[in-house]
């Protein structure tokens, strides 16, 4: 679950890093690093409101996440597991394209890619910050 979760969140992170450091329509960031883009954005009120927004917004997924997978504490068997009878980590309902694989096997397949190409993107947005961090210019 953790591993699949935080793939996810570096795939949308590496694809963030590279469009930010091209594209900063709403706040002027000149050429900083992109490491600096988020120092430079809580200076204003205006992004501290997107700040805030954004915090909240992650807030009610984790949110969502962890009483859709997780059993509730109160009801907490020892030895029976944390997460819910009948709960797929990963597997939250959401699913708007329908690209599921409806098969066994073509869902086993797409899920060793996420997590490859998961591992894959972990992998590049520490790259990608630790060149920003020694160099001081940005990567891209």
């Amino acid at each position: 679950e953790a591993e699949l979760t935080h793939g996810r969140v570096a795939m949308v992170g590496a694809l963030g890093y590279l469009v930010q450091s091209h594209f900063t329509p709403m706040f002027d960031v000149a050429n900083e690093p992109v490491i600096r883009h988020l120092d430079i954005v809580l200076q204003s009120s205006l992004g501290q409101g997107a700040g805030a927004t954004l915090l909240g917004a992650i807030m009610f997924s984790e949110l969502h996440r962890a009483r859709t997978g997780w059993t509730d504490p109160d009801d907490f068997v020892p030895g029976a597991g944390r997460l819910q009878q009948g709960y797929e980590p990963g597997t939250l309902g959401f699913d708007p394209l329908g690209m599921k694989p409806k098969g066994a096997a073509e869902l086993l397949a797409m899920q060793n890619k996420e997590l490859n190409n998961g591992r894959l993107a972990m992998l590049a947005i520490a790259g990608m910050t630790a060149q920003e961090l020694v160099t001081g210019t940005q990567a891209f």
